[in-house]
């Protein structure tokens, strides 16, 4: 019996590869309600990039059945993905102050107290939102207090600790808890709330931290308890926070309708920031959210801190 060429084998994986990915993508659509498939929803770059490379090899190859299904899945990953790369008109703000907002989990574990300090020592953000704030973060950090005379910390021993650092004044400062307590939990899943004046405007900002969605029905009813909670905050709103979910799960979607805010990576490409050591699988579960009367003039991901996630900036102003 011939053994088969490395040619062959080539072959098969390439197939194997492109027929998984395929039915993944296809799976995904039916993640409302179902865990499982939600997980898989995350990953529409990584089809993308996959269906592009089967129609590009479709077309060198010339077989048109290849060509039609990796176009009919080319076009179907496009969708998703494509609004993300389209310009977004400027805005009217040479007039308005710019602000820098920085969005990072910190990691609970993580020992790397010096290389936050930094950061926020080079990109001198004027709002900062941190999550899996412990205890011995919020003593790390204390040497920034000067600079952000404002901020509000709730930390906790698990990864649920949250903390806010401004250079605005604050006003309306509460901690909230938009999902259900449970029992078998060790503790509230905090929310920061609190409001800001930008250009004489009020501004509601929340710092959030979603559970997994491991835990599913816990992160969807979180999702849900901020949208339902729309009408209690100003006009001008942003939801900044690791909410657990990027922008392609129905929760998330959701989150954006009953809201009215907007996803700040449109026009800036898509921008993963977890996993930070593992670039092949990384997805976008940082977010910044705005109301459409904010501009978002630049966002970007910085550098490694040693966390498991990446760091989100985004610079603003009023339209």
């Amino acid at each position: 019996m011939q053994k088969p060429s490395l040619q062959n084998i080539a072959k098969i994986m390439a197939c194997l590869i492109f027929s998984v990915a395929l039915c993944v993508s296809v799976l995904a659509c039916f993640s409302v309600g179902n865990a499982k498939f939600e997980l898989l929803c995350h990953f529409k770059m990584h089809y993308f990039i996959l269906s592009l490379m089967l129609l590009v090899i479709s077309l060198f190859k010339r077989k048109p059945a290849w060509i039609v299904v990796a176009l009919s899945w080319f076009i179907f990953n496009t969708l998703p993905v494509i609004p993300y790369y389209l310009p977004v008109k400027p805005a009217e703000t040479a007039l308005h102050r710019k602000i820098k907002l920085m969005q990072l989990n910190v990691l609970l574990t993580n020992q790397s107290h010096d290389k936050v300090l930094a950061l926020i020592q080079k990109e001198k953000p004027d709002i900062i939102g941190l999550e899996e704030f412990t205890f011995q973060w919020a003593a790390k950090l204390k040497p920034i207090e000067q600079e952000y005379p404002y901020h509000v910390i709730e930390p906790q021993n698990w990864a649920f600790g949250v903390a806010l650092y401004s250079k605005f004044p604050l006003t309306d400062t509460h901690i909230k808890n938009f999902g259900p307590v449970l029992k078998n939990l060790p503790a509230k899943i905090p929310s920061i709330v609190t409001s800001f004046q930008l250009e004489k405007q009020p501004v509601t900002l929340i710092v959030t931290h979603p559970v997994p969605p491991t835990l599913f029905d816990l992160r969807n009813s979180e999702l849900d308890g901020m949208g339902q909670a729309r009408s209690r905050f100003n006009k001008n709103l942003i939801i900044m926070g690791d909410l657990n979910s990027t922008q392609w799960s129905p929760y998330f979607q959701k989150l954006l309708q009953q809201t009215g805010l907007r996803d700040s990576q449109l026009g800036f490409g898509v921008q993963p920031s977890w996993q930070s050591t593992d670039w092949l699988l990384r997805i976008p579960i940082d977010h910044i959210l705005i109301s459409p009367n904010i501009a978002v003039l630049n966002r970007y991901i910085g550098p490694s801190i040693d966390s498991d996630h990446l760091p989100v900036f985004a610079e603003i102003a009023l339209k």
